[in-house]
């Protein structure tokens, strides 16, 4: 129970007037939590179902921070499923488009992952599940025939020594 205050109690932060308050108190979520699973899923999802569009825009900027596992996207799904707000498919875009970190290895694995992560919303039961989905995985799919085009002309200008 205590995790769960403190967790709340750092998302209500979000609601101030200032925005450096605003701005730490989603970085301080990110190193409370670590990630979208468990008590900081529940924390978020009491502001999603509240249907109050301005919380649910704050909970969209919040996962912005954390962009990545199977919580971010149950909490990412509901948001859509409750609200066409476009302030708050804007963030979510942006926060599947961000990386989660330090990327290793080719930079287009990481749109084959995004894309792959939202493919099962194309059978959503959900529009607008399904229309995000859409747009995400043709927009994954641009920026990872881009990445390809870009890693292959650098393997022939660089090619690997065996």
């Amino acid at each position: 129970p205590e995790l769960v205050n403190v967790l709340r109690r750092v998302r209500d932060w979000t609601l101030h007037s200032e925005p450096l308050v605003c701005w730490e108190a989603q970085r301080l979520l990110k190193e409370i939590a670590g990630a979208v699973d468990g008590v900081m899923e529940h924390v978020l999802m009491e502001w999603v179902v509240s249907d109050d569009p301005s919380k649910m825009r704050i909970v969209a900027h919040i996962l912005h921070g954390f962009n990545g596992g199977p919580g971010f996207y149950r909490v990412t799904r509901e948001l859509l499923v409750r609200t066409d707000d476009e302030k708050v498919s804007g963030a979510l875009m942006a926060a599947i488009g961000t990386t989660p970190g330090v990327i290793s290895g080719p930079f287009s694995a990481f749109h084959r992952q995004r894309i792959q992560e939202v493919e099962p919303w194309l059978s959503d039961e959900s529009f607008r599940v399904r229309a995000f989905a859409q747009r995400v995985i043709a927009i994954q799919r641009e920026s990872m025939e881009q990445e390809l085009a870009r890693e292959a002309l650098e393997e022939r200008i660089w090619p690997k020594t065996p």
